[in-house]
């Protein structure tokens, strides 16, 4: 996890996620990071800059863009 406002609730959030999901908005990551610990592959969206680069910091998978812009790897 990372050491952003790490809780037991975005645990909680990401269990009943069956599949990957795409946290579109993910900011600095923190649901987004505790989905990939979890083991739900995730992939973080946001169009802040600086919030991918934080995302990605704490191990998130984000890409910087719109969530109406195609998805890296779309479909899989």
């Amino acid at each position: 996890m990372s050491a952003l406002d790490d809780s037991p609730a975005d645990d909680l959030i990401c269990w009943p996620a069956d599949g990957p999901v795409i946290d579109i908005g993910c900011g600095p990551g923190r649901i987004l990071v505790a989905a990939q610990a979890l083991g739900i592959p995730a992939l973080g969206v946001d169009v802040s800059v600086e919030a991918v680069a934080i995302a990605r910091r704490s191990g998130g998978t984000a890409v910087q863009g719109s969530a109406f812009d195609p998805i890296p790897d779309g479909g899989r």
